[in-house]
């Protein structure tokens, strides 16, 4: 018999997962436009790979269930490495549980399956549609403040790119050698950080900061532009994407204690921008 604790686990588990799950069905439906994305047929849900991320997370928290708890809050941060495809033994695992599992399984696939429906969109529609997003010359990009999105000729793209913000003062140009030997020399530090102050950061500190390095693989920033169609006439708004990177980690890291330190000497409050 499953004990009480993991019955628990178990039915917060499928509550969540119902939760997403439903709630990803509902948003499907919701359009704010043109149906271009119900060609052919509806999303497919995909409900396999998410029934199996659902097992293999909960039997990490089965695997992890008996650890002493230690001074880390719920507020813990983690590094999500989504390139590991690590599962606890079968044999750890109660057979309960993975007969709830399947139970679960085979009760919830009937429930979500890929519907046939008719395209909303007429032949010549869909050939236009499909002419767009393959032409050479065109870049599809998002439009600042959520405004839906813009279709431009990729020559202006870059140009806008170019004049309005990389050949700017505030943009240094690096050749890639320069850029990796900077990279390279910036991890070298960063190592040696984690080296000379790991009494001071803890275990829990430094292991963070250290799997967060492991678990970069592009360690450089990308660079890309929204168009403000609310702006006359238009502006670009630059974006610098860190997420990933090799600094990323640092940086949430250090955000994270920025804001626990600052929560006890600054008090805050939402002020409008004018």
């Amino acid at each position: 018999m499953m004990n009480k604790g993991l019955g628990t686990l178990f039915s917060k588990s499928i509550f969540l997962f119902l939760s997403a799950s439903f709630a990803r069905r509902c948003c499907a439906g919701v359009r704010t436009g043109p149906s271009c994305s119900r060609v052919g047929a509806t999303a497919d849900f995909g409900l396999s790979p998410i029934l199996d991320r659902f097992d293999r997370d909960f039997r990490i928290k089965i695997h992890y269930a008996h650890e002493i708890d230690n001074e880390w809050s719920h507020k813990q941060l983690y590094v999500r490495d989504i390139f590991s495809d690590w599962s606890p033994p079968a044999d750890t695992v109660d057979n309960e549980f993975v007969a709830r599992v399947q139970a679960f399984r085979k009760q919830l696939t009937p429930m979500f399956h890929r519907r046939q429906v008719h395209s909303n969109l007429n032949p010549i529609q869909q050939n236009l549609l499909t002419t767009l997003r393959n032409h050479p010359k065109l870049v599809v990009l998002n439009s600042d403040k959520n405004l839906g999105p813009v279709l431009m000729e990729r020559e202006t793209y870059v140009c806008r790119c170019l004049i309005d913000h990389l050949l700017q003062p505030t943009y240094e140009h690096l050749s890639f050698e320069a850029a990796t030997t900077f990279i390279s020399s910036t991890q070298d530090s960063l190592i040696e950080f984690l080296t000379l102050y790991h009494g001071y950061l803890g275990d829990d500190n430094h292991k963070y900061l250290t799997r967060s390095l492991e678990a970069v693989r592009d360690p450089f920033s990308y660079f890309y532009v929204l168009a403000k169609v609310h702006k006359s006439p238009w502006k670009t708004r630059p974006i610098v994407s860190v997420s990933g990177s090799l600094l990323y980690g640092l940086g949430k890291w250090l955000d994270n204690n920025f804001n626990r330190s600052s929560a006890n000497f600054q008090p805050t409050y939402p002020a409008p921008s004018n």
